[in-house]
């Protein structure tokens, strides 16, 4: 699953955190902190799509919700892996706002 406010997602993470969902029902990348980047992920979705929709008549929103007990997980450190291969880590900026514009602007102003 991809969230549509991160522009400057590099398919190299995409394809890394794919190539490393063999033998997992997730993969989802992790922040040392523990915070999960869950708009990020990979899910099964058949199980994905079941948990969802009983999680909406329940009114549970939080998409970590749909992460099942039983899945086997590989949470992908950030920090660690995907750094290398982003790392300025724009594949996780989100861009909401209009100054989330002008801050990424600002910023690849600055690498470029």
């Amino acid at each position: 699953m991809l969230s549509c406010d991160n522009p400057l997602v590099k398919f190299d993470v995409i394809e890394f955190i794919l190539n490393h969902c063999e033998g997992f029902d997730c993969c989802i990348p992790k922040w040392k902190n523990n915070f999960l980047e869950p708009l990020f992920a990979i899910y099964p979705i058949r199980k994905a799509y079941e948990t969802s929709l009983i999680n909406l008549k329940q009114r549970h929103y939080k998409l970590t919700k749909i992460i099942g007990q039983d899945w086997k997980i590989n949470y992908i450190s950030i920090e660690q892996y995907i750094k290398k291969i982003d790392p300025n880590l724009f594949s996780f900026k989100n861009i909401n706002k209009l100054e989330d514009v002008k801050i990424l602007e600002s910023i690849l102003n600055k690498t470029q």
